[in-house]
């Protein structure tokens, strides 16, 4: 089985390999052809090179352009619903504030004064904004910049609850795969919370496990189920940006949720303040971008609409954290 997981993996890398060294000119070796090959597979596996232009160069006669023509930042040109959009949210926010306060900075102790004339000075300077809108490297100017290893680091942490887990549940030949399909779901939604440059689409990855585990009857992946489906989706309501497609989305929503709702027979969860707190605030956040329109500030309902879904997305990650750890320390202890 393990075999031809592998074999499934590695297939389509060597026969796009083989198709480009069949292309290749008689001028190029085959370990000069294979060599660019791999350069090019790897600039685009991984983008995050620091140079913000495209660099052109000739091997063999043939033209090559190097991975700063397909650098990637932290974040997507909208940004996805995960724990960056709150880290880039709150950066912006202490940006704006300086450059509010700084006229009356003179009534501020010395070294707030200072703080905020920094601050100020670094966003003038800052290019490009990471609310611009735009592909490519963003920086944040008063928190700490984020690097692919920071972010690889806190996504390999957020998968030790799911590693250890399915670890105890394996050493003890439990026949019942739930923790296995639930630690898969997590996984997944870890990746997506703490990922390098995530698309809005990727929640999709977390939901389509969690609803077979969902179909199953287990109370908790249901509710799991429910709030992120409904988070996820809504956040991918800025992706239709016509006004004649708001009919389209807001029935296929809604049909979809109370389909969902029905199956899963979720009339027995209950409904927390949370989950009010946050439906209220999605259909105000709706009634401003959709209904009333931002003439003038066409990012900020995008940027509201992945902080807020974000922030409902990381309680159900911290959820779902906390239950495999209990279920790990309770294998542990029997």
């Amino acid at each position: 089985m393990g075999a031809a997981v592998a074999l499934v993996l590695i297939y389509p890398y060597v026969f796009l390999i083989h198709d480009q060294l069949s292309a290749a000119s008689d001028s190029m070796s085959i370990l000069e052809a294979t060599k660019i090959q791999l350069s090019q597979v790897g600039s685009r596996l991984f983008p995050f090179v620091s140079s913000n232009e495209c660099v052109a160069d000739q091997v063999g006669g043939t033209p090559i352009i190097t991975n700063a023509c397909h650098e990637r930042g932290l974040v997507h040109a909208y940004w996805a619903a995960n724990v960056w959009a709150c880290y880039l949210f709150t950066d912006r926010l202490i940006m704006k504030l300086a450059v509010r306060v700084l006229p009356a900075a003179a009534a501020l102790p010395n070294s707030v004064a200072t703080f905020f004339k920094t601050v100020v000075e670094r966003t003038v300077a800052h290019q490009p904004s990471p609310t611009a809108g735009l592909v490519g490297r963003v920086s944040t100017i008063v928190l700490p910049e984020v690097t692919p290893a920071m972010s690889a680091f806190l996504s390999l942490v957020a998968l030790l609850p799911a590693c250890v887990a399915t670890a105890c549940a394996a050493s003890q030949g439990r026949k019942d795969n739930s923790v296995f399909e639930f630690s898969l779901a997590y996984a997944s939604l870890s990746s997506f919370v703490f990922g390098w440059h995530v698309h809005e689409k990727a929640i999709l990855g977390t939901l389509l496990p969690l609803a077979l585990l969902a179909a199953k009857g287990s109370r908790k992946a249901r509710l799991l189920y429910v709030r992120l489906s409904a988070l996820g989706l809504f956040a991918l309501f800025p992706l239709f940006t016509h006004t004649r497609e708001t009919p389209t989305k807001c029935l296929i929503f809604l049909a979809y949720m109370r389909l969902t709702w029905c199956l899963l027979e979720s009339r027995h969860m209950k409904v927390s303040i949370i989950d009010c707190t946050v439906s209220a605030m999605a259909l105000g956040l709706f009634t401003f971008s959709d209904v009333i329109g931002h003439r003038g500030l066409e990012f900020l309902p995008l940027m509201l609409t992945s902080v807020m879904c974000s922030g409902g997305i990381l309680i159900c990650w911290i959820v779902c954290a906390v239950y495999l750890t209990k279920e790990a320390g309770r294998m542990l202890r029997s």
